[in-house]
């Protein structure tokens, strides 16, 4: 009980997400027991009344009347509801079961009626289940996002699996006591008269979902056959679909011809080997529906549907080396079983709900018709093509020899999963490309607006002289030299070398260099804007010295750049990114825990910069991402896009991390997807714990942890309101203490007010300041906390008192204007101000 707890905890995400799946399992179990009763008569009886040259003639009857009935069903989904198609269909098969059984009733005396009630019974075996199939999944895709699909869709599935195990162990104890097998035809229809309950019991829970009628006026394009020829994703299913019905059938023909060598060389009975077999079958389904879920998201949608064609492929091709070569009956039918288990149990638990997943790409409007198309009458057609290749072969290749024909089969069947295997490749490089698409038109259309100019501030500001040379910064934003005058301006002794004008590499060693040395912000900002526009070649080095003296602001910029310069990386530097990718989701999972922990401080000014912070972290991770996968970087991009859109749909969001999923890096899928899941963070924080260090703190512990945080990562404005809320909480004045000497202006005014110190004298008028240049220019608050600290200088009594390297700065900068209020002077940088306006900080 308690395992089954844990496997619930992890399986499902809610309540109402455990109910949904309970009764639809129950509606899979009570179908599956339906059509297993109807398969296991149907299959004896064509088993033992059918040659080689008449089983390809039941696979082309199959075909096509599997063919007429999913037009039919086609045109009745397009008018009714889904409850009401799945009504229809219980009451059709209902009839067929009680047709069948009167049919066997009255002509089993006939002998020679048997060949054409074996035939009867086996054209509507594949047609119903197919038809059941679909109805079952478009309630499941009514139900279940993009998540929940690779999740749970096997698993609730696996109803039928159950309901198959039932069956098929009962099926000899039924024959025993009712002395006929054609009693399961009564039992098939009363089980699927039965479905109706759980139906009806999910359309009262869910009728919102459930409702609507499918007409084709309903849906943005035609569905014919000019749209699928017109889209190469739909292409490429089809011929997978082509392919793999026809290697599905190849392989029921070989194992069909097994079990009739199987049962003439041992003396077993027909129906105790299809029993016993299919038992084994279902054990084998059940197993791997319930890791299905896991499967798929951990390996992936390539994974999963090229696993079962991989599988045949090397089963026949053992299948075929035995026969043809040792002329081993035991191993060529041993390895035709495992052909056929794998056909079965990875179908049904891999690769049918992989499928489905790849179905969700075509977008919720069409989906449902073109499954019926593509799963329903394509398939019923490669069905008859199928069963047409079979019986030129049956014909052809001389059969008086079983095993040098069954052996020829085996060879057959490795060619087409061979096929099967290259056009499953295929489609998968098309669902990537229909990913892309799909999610290019819902990607918002970003314009940005760049200021040219701004409004007089002659009368806003003290001294008219800074409202002047604001105007001449903001022009310069619009001239080719606007960063050779910043570089002028903030490293003038690089700015009088000779080689200044020329961008070759020694200017750009010196620019390295002065990089690391000089701690100013707007001097670094300058240096990357500059290296943007040369053809600057980046190398591990150089990236890495830069890194490593930015803050996560100038590391955006400076990754923004590296993905700009179009650079080939070895194998080295990309696993320098790689290594700074962990490290950035490592970052997430700790701003992730520490959102949990400060969740009850009721601050949404302090919750609104942590999600800042968790919105920057993951900007930089994708530019990361960009540079180590540079072949897939428009699709990251387009998964970016999505995924950073405020109240994004959450089907949406989904289709974005399988885009994610299709070209990452193994090594790099298990650390970034489960952070960009759209779930709480209780519900990740199991699967981030197995990954990321995380931890519990009390509110106290977490802020003192941010204060501590690396600065490259937590900004000052963040501190400056993390040291505020932590000194209210516990009135520990040590730690006001050691911030009141912080290089930050913002943050060791904050201490100082904290501790009921002295601040400086230029605070009030510092604040009127920065309340103008928001309201002015529009700049957030951390943009202004940036100029403070950065942009803004002190100048007492003829010295230059600065928070960073300024004395002698204001001499040579032609842009820094001295600022007068009526208790203090101070210079203000008209250019810093400017170099802002298109760079966001963090």
């Amino acid at each position: 009980m308690k395992t089954w707890n844990s496997y619930a905890n992890r399986l499902f995400r809610s309540a109402d997400e455990k109910r949904s799946f309970a009764l639809l399992f129950l509606l899979s179990l009570i179908t599956g027991c339906s059509l297993s009763y109807y398969f296991v008569a149907v299959n004896t009886f064509l088993i033992s009344n059918t040659d080689i040259n008449s089983l390809p003639i039941a696979y082309i009857l199959s075909g096509t009347v599997g063919f007429f009935l999913l037009k039919i069903y086609q045109l009745r989904q397009q008018k009714n509801t889904i409850l009401r198609n799945y009504t229809e269909n219980i009451i059709i098969f209902c009839l067929v079961s009680l047709l069948m059984f009167a049919c066997y009733l009255t002509y089993d005396s006939h002998k020679e009626a048997h060949l054409y009630l074996a035939y009867l019974g086996f054209v509507f075996n594949m047609p119903i289940t197919v038809i059941f199939s679909l109805n079952f999944f478009a309630i499941c895709a009514k139900l279940f996002n993009l998540s929940q699909s690779k999740r749970l869709l096997a698993v609730v599935s696996s109803g039928e699996i159950i309901a198959s195990i039932i069956a098929y162990l009962t099926t000899p104890f039924i024959i025993l006591w009712l002395d006929h097998i054609y009693y399961l035809f009564p039992m098939s229809a009363l089980f699927v008269l039965m479905s109706y309950i759980p139906l009806i019991l999910l359309h009262a829970r869910q009728p919102e979902q459930l409702k609507g009628h499918k007409t084709r006026s309903s849906y943005g394009k035609r569905i014919d056959l000019s749209f699928f020829l017109n889209d190469r994703f739909y292409i490429a299913i089809g011929v997978v679909t082509i392919i793999s019905v026809g290697a599905i059938y190849f392989t029921d023909y070989s194992y069909l011809l097994s079990v009739g060598m199987l049962s003439e060389h041992t003396g077993i009975a027909i129906t105790t080997i299809l029993a016993v077999f299919f038992s084994i079958v279902k054990f084998g389904e059940l197993l791997f529906s319930l890791l299905s879920g896991s499967i798929i998201l951990a390996k992936g949608i390539k994974f999963a549907i090229l696993l079962l064609p991989i599988s045949l492929l090397l089963s026949f091709g053992f299948a075929a080396g035995s026969g043809l070569g040792w002329h081993n009956p035991i191993f060529l039918i041993a390895f035709v079983f495992i052909a056929k288990w794998c056909e079965r149990v990875i179908r049904r638990a891999i690769t049918t709900p992989a499928t489905k997943v790849i179905y969700q790409a075509t977008g919720p409007l069409e989906r449902l018709q073109i499954e019926a198309n593509i799963e329903g009458i394509l398939n019923q057609i490669s069905a008859i093509l199928a069963g047409v290749i079979l019986l030129l072969l049956s014909n052809v290749i001389a059969h008086d020899n079983l095993l040098d024909f069954l052996s020829y089969v085996a060879l057959i069947c490795f060619l087409t999963s061979v096929l099967w295997a290259g056009a499953t490749l295929k489609l998968y490089k098309h669902y990537k490309g229909k990913l892309e698409v799909y999610l290019t038109t819902l990607r918002p259309h970003k314009e940005r607006a760049l200021t040219s100019s701004v409004p007089p501030l002659t009368d806003l500001f003290f001294s008219s002289n800074l409202g002047e040379k604001l105007q001449e910064a903001f022009h310069l934003a619009h001239q080719q030299n606007e960063l050779t005058e910043a570089i002028r301006c903030y490293l003038p002794a690089i700015a009088q070398d000779h080689h200044f004008s020329s961008n070759n590499d020694t200017l750009l060693h010196k620019l390295e260099q002065s990089y690391y040395r000089m701690p100013s912000f707007f001097s670094r900002l300058s240096t990357l804007k500059y290296i943007g526009q040369t053809a600057f070649q980046w190398n591990i080095h150089s990236f890495d010295t830069y890194w490593n003296a930015s803050d996560l602001s100038l590391r955006i910029i400076l990754t923004r750049t590296a993905n700009q310069s179009n650079m080939a990386i070895d194998e080295a530097f990309r696993f320098r990114i790689a290594t700074l990718c962990e490290q950035i989701c490592t970052e997430m999972a700790w701003t992730l825990s520490t959102k949990r922990d400060l969740q009850y401080l009721n601050d949404s000014t302090l919750m609104n910069e942590i999600n800042h912070l968790l919105r920057a972290l993951r900007q930089l991770l994708f530019l990361l991402l960009k540079v180590y996968s540079a072949e897939s970087a428009r699709n990251i991009q387009v998964a970016y896009d999505i995924l950073s859109v405020k109240g994004q749909n959450e089907e949406n969001h989904f289709f974005a991390l399988e885009l994610l999923d299709a070209v990452l890096d193994d090594s790099l899928k298990e650390l970034v997807l489960p952070l960009l899941e759209p779930l709480p963070f209780d519900q990740q924080e199991s699967k981030l714990k197995k990954i990321f260090p995380i931890h519990h703190f009390t509110v106290a512990q977490r802020l003192k942890d941010i204060l501590m945080h690396d600065p490259n990562v937590v900004g000052p404005y963040l501190k400056q309101l993390v040291l505020e809320h932590y000194h209210h909480l516990t009135g520990d004045n040590l730690v006001a203490h050691a911030f009141k000497t912080s290089p930050f202006r913002n943050i060791r005014h904050q201490a100082l007010q904290l501790l009921g110190e002295p601040v400086d004298h230029d605070q009030q008028e510092w604040e009127n300041l920065c309340q103008i240049l928001t309201n002015t220019l529009d700049y957030d608050v951390r943009k202004v906390t940036c100029l403070m600290n950065w942009a803004c200088h002190d100048d007492r009594q003829g010295h230059g008192k600065s928070t960073h390297h300024s004395k002698g700065l204001i001499n040579r900068h032609p842009y820094m204007v001295m600022q007068k209020g009526s208790q203090f002077a101070m210079w203000v940088d008209a250019l810093a101000i400017s170099l802002l306006k298109d760079v966001e900080i963090h």
